[in-house]
């Protein structure tokens, strides 16, 4: 696998986490969420665009 992580997205409440990595295999970016520290499985999101990948990281973490 060739993922690398380019950023994590963590809220100061600590409920709702996201991590966004670059799969150059697949040339895609993904999303993995996090609710307190648990992965929610098959929920990743893919994308090959870099700006849509950050955007819904942040807006998963940051809204209620």
């Amino acid at each position: 696998m060739t993922r690398k992580k380019i950023a994590e997205f963590d809220p100061p409440d600590g409920d709702k986490g996201a991590k966004v990595y670059r799969d150059s295999e697949w040339n895609e970016y993904r999303v993995v969420f996090y609710r307190s520290t648990v992965k929610q499985e098959g929920a990743d999101y893919h994308t090959s665009d870099r700006q849509d990948a950050l955007d819904t990281a942040a807006s998963f973490v940051h809204t209620k």
